[in-house]
């Protein structure tokens, strides 16, 4: 990994050691009181939230190798629960926003996988996330929810591609993955403008403004 993105990640605040709670499989796959087993999808889709957290981007951010562990465990715990609502044919009866959101899930289980050095995973999001774009052309969101693997896979090419999806479909935060994949390419001068049009939209961010005052300064200094 560039020492750029490592830079990017650290000052996101990706780097900081948290302490990560046990998923509790018991709230998601469970029996009514009839003795039929249920699925509470609604504790899947937190449980997958809860866990790109910690493992949304590489370096990871856990606390220590144990907790490290238990997340991975748990990873693999969640995603035999979608394998088996897949095949069931579960996640067809899911509709609207509630199947996309399944599907979003399913990219990040992939996407965690590769931060966790599982070989193959990072076609697998990919293809999730193709699928998605298909099913929703105009949904820059998607766009912008694959270009931020993309630039943390070291796809600089293909991220700024889809970030400029997502902007022309109107999604602001954009603006921040274009400036970043920029500085990747040790562009500080056509990251500025990017980093300007962010901050008019989300002017509480202290990064983003610290990135701003220092390339205006001239003291950003990043290794290649």
């Amino acid at each position: 990994m560039k020492k750029i993105l490592l830079f990017i990640f650290l000052a996101f605040g990706i780097l900081a050691a948290s302490e990560y709670r046990a998923l509790e499989h018991k709230s998601i796959v469970y029996k009514d009181e009839n003795g039929n087993g249920k699925i509470d999808y609604i504790a899947l889709f937190k449980a997958t939230d809860e866990l790109y957290i910690y493992a949304r981007a590489y370096p990871l951010k856990f606390k220590d190798e144990e907790q490290k562990k238990a997340a991975f465990s748990d990873l693999l715990k969640v995603e035999r629960v979608f394998d088996f609502m897949d095949s069931e044919g579960f996640s067809k009866s899911l509709g609207g926003q509630e199947g996309e959101y399944f599907k979003i899930c399913q990219a990040r289980i992939h996407v965690m996988k590769h931060n966790f050095d599982v070989q193959g995973e990072a076609k697998k999001a990919d293809k999730i996330y193709g699928e998605l774009i298909n099913l929703t052309p105009d949904n820059g969101e998607i766009y912008a929810k694959f270009a931020d693997f993309l630039a943390n896979s070291n796809r600089l090419e293909l991220a700024e591609q889809n970030y400029d999806k997502a902007l022309n479909l109107g999604v602001k935060r954009a603006n921040l993955g274009l400036a970043l994949v920029k500085l990747a390419k040790m562009d500080q001068k056509g990251a500025l403008p990017y980093l300007e049009e962010y901050l008019k939209s989300y002017a509480d961010d202290e990064f983003a403004k610290m990135l701003a005052s220092s390339i205006k300064e001239g003291t950003l200094k990043i290794e290649p």
